[in-house]
């Protein structure tokens, strides 16, 4: 099976957004880990988080707001169990 090669500038798109994902020898990875495999072990269509990545963006979230903000997670945005979990354990 032929994989997908992602070129140059989509490395550059990702670097500049801040993003989880990288792109290492034309291939696509999620916190070190190749989407090409978790693909091939969940199977399509998947939805991959990185956990990392969302600890920063509520860290960065919770330090532009003021203290005394509560912060909820809507379960209607995003029912998935693990994100649920992720979200009881940090919001």
């Amino acid at each position: 099976m032929n994989r997908p090669t992602w070129p140059e500038n989509g490395a550059a798109m990702l670097t500049r957004m801040g993003s989880a994902f990288t792109v290492r020898n034309g291939e696509l990875y999620l916190d070190n880990q190749s989407v090409t495999t978790l693909v091939r072990q969940i199977g399509t269509p998947c939805y991959l988080y990185s956990q990392d990545a969302l600890q920063q963006r509520l860290a960065a979230l919770r330090e532009a707001l003021p203290a005394d903000i509560a912060l909820h997670y809507a379960v209607k945005a995003n029912p998935h169990e693990a994100l649920l979990a992720f979200f009881k354990d940090h919001v």
